[in-house]
């Protein structure tokens, strides 16, 4: 699949090298990227305008950026009993 950048289009491909002129900031740091059409981030129309919209919000949709798992063993524990440590400060 050949994604290429299309002039105004504002999805995540076309717009992941963009830098604000004025504050010399990435786009992807101050613009939240959503489909045109549904207006939902994890549309894979959001990743790429190539994309068809799905209408849909779910994670995990074939073609989108959000679609990924959480490794094993990292994230939030199944155990009820689990008590996450205290984060130490920086010192």
């Amino acid at each position: 699949m050949d994604k290429e950048k299309l002039e105004g289009c504002g999805c995540y491909e076309c717009v992941k090298h963009d830098v604000d002129p004025v504050t010399g900031i990435s786009v992807l740091l101050t613009t939240m990227i959503v489909c045109p059409t549904c207006g939902n981030k994890r549309c894979p129309r959001a990743t790429w305008h190539g994309n068809d919209c799905t209408g849909s919000n779910e994670p995990h949709q074939e073609g989108s950026r959000y679609n990924w798992k959480m490794p094993e063993g990292l994230g939030v524990s199944d155990d009820p009993d689990y008590v996450q440590p205290p984060v130490k400060p920086l010192s």
